[in-house]
């Protein structure tokens, strides 16, 4: 090894010159693979750089005070390579997406900085292009993720171009991908819920209802955890109580969460589904009286009130017996409720007779009731029949007992507007005996 060391003071400078030649640096000489510097010596590597003779040159300005500076000359250029591996020629990608840019390169190490250009390669021949987009003072790592801007405008022809800095040595060097890439503008929409829909909207304890929907400009709609596509429907239930859905629906251009990015709310809209108790829904249609006289015989009367009955929430069971009571206790077998009594609000007891009978709508008669579906309406008869007491009387119906089954017993009455104070009773007749 041949070292040449000068000092020379001139006109307030000290200039100072250390050569050295040499074999290239080994990794035993504390050079690993990648370095630049060895970690026992502290000088370049030479195996790595694949220079011969290295130039360190110090110049110091002796006053005021001292202050050197020191620079790096490379007698022979090293050998240095930098290659972008994607992303690849004929590759499709929108605005608002991710690219992912991978590259390899010798020589330069993790020291080394880069800079990433999205630019536009122009068919001309002066090889000119257009740069849209440029991200320096990356770290040499072998990797970037970029997001392509709104603002890109669609087409063929692009490409990414690298460039590479070394500080110590201010090599430099640049690269492009190979071939060009598509980006396609996404054209920004506005996202719409058009209809959000149940039906049907009220059902019965266990039941389902289908919930429906349209959108106009979104990529995708949520409703409750679940995502589905922009249009479609999807069934519910069976239900047990009263539920109300949420939909969420997402913009083309971004995932939505709460807000989108310009602080326009993203679209919602809920719709509920209506558990109804299952029940009956009586109304009056006519209430008569008419006196009987009856030679040689007993005088009566004959009272009739007629009814309509609308099944809700579900079939229901209509008993077909009636007694004579004014009690609204369950449960009592055959226990539609109605009596007769005198002006002076006296129940009548004997020669009490009743009947219930379909005279109209839709049911169908089983053993021991009358079936009305949901939603359907059958109209009843409730006849009464009582003997004369030389007094005006009336018939009053006081409840109507129904179920979810034809069973001898059911479960539930109906009194709504019923009973002496009611709606449902006949006007006054007299009835000799």
């Amino acid at each position: 090894m041949k070292n040449i060391f000068t000092l020379v003071f001139t006109l307030g400078f000290l200039f100072s010159t250390n050569i050295v030649s040499a074999a290239p640096v080994k990794q035993v000489d504390g050079c690993m693979p990648g370095a630049k510097y060895s970690t026992t010596t502290g000088k370049l590597c030479g195996e790595v750089l694949g220079q011969t003779k290295v130039t360190t040159t110090t110049k110091c300005v002796p006053s005021p005070t001292v202050k050197c500076a020191t620079s790096v000359t490379l007698d022979a250029q090293p050998t240095t390579s930098l290659t972008v591996t994607s992303p690849n020629a004929g590759q499709a990608y929108q605005t608002g997406q991710s690219i992912t840019i991978n590259w390899t390169s010798t020589w330069y190490g993790a020291g080394s900085t880069l800079a990433i250009d999205l630019v536009k390669v122009n068919p001309d021949t002066t090889h000119t292009n257009t740069f849209l987009m440029s991200v320096s003072n990356l770290v040499n790592d072998g990797t970037e993720t970029l997001i392509i801007p709104s603002t890109v405008p669609s087409a063929t022809n692009y490409a990414i171009h690298m460039s590479i800095y070394d500080p110590i040595t201010t090599l430099w060097q640049d690269a492009f991908s190979a071939g060009t890439f598509i980006i396609q503008a996404v054209a920004t929409s506005t996202c719409t819920i058009n209809s959000f829909t149940s039906s049907p909207t009220n059902i019965a304890p266990g039941g389902t209802s289908t919930l429906t929907w349209s959108t106009t400009g979104c990529q995708n709609v949520t409703i409750g955890n679940t995502t589905y596509p922009v249009n479609g429907s999807t069934t519910v239930g069976p239900l047990n109580v009263t539920t109300l859905y949420n939909m969420t629906a997402s913009p083309l251009t971004t995932t939505c969460s709460s807000t989108l990015p310009n602080g326009t709310p993203c679209p919602r809209k809920a719709v509920g589904v209506v558990v109804n108790p299952q029940n009956i829904v009586v109304t009056s249609v006519s209430n008569t009286a008419a006196a009987t006289v009856v030679d040689n015989g007993p005088d009566y009367a004959l009272y009739t009130m007629k009814i309509n009955v609308t099944a809700n929430g579900g079939d229901v069971y209509i008993d077909k017996s009636i007694i004579e009571s004014a009690s609204t206790t369950l449960p009592i077998i055959g226990s539609n409720r109605a009596n007769v009594m005198n002006t002076a609000g006296t129940q009548l007891t004997a020669g009490f007779a009743a009947t219930v009978a379909l005279v109209g709508g839709s049911a169908t008669e089983g053993i021991h009731t009358y079936r009305i579906q949901n939603g359907n309406t059958a109209t009843f008869a409730i006849s009464v029949t009582a003997n004369g007491t030389n007094t005006s009387q009336r018939a009053v119906l006081y409840g109507i007992e129904w179920g979810t089954s034809d069973s001898p017993v059911l479960q539930n009455l109906y009194t709504t507007n019923m009973g002496i104070n009611g709606i449902y009773k006949t006007p006054y007749v007299y009835v000799p005996m």
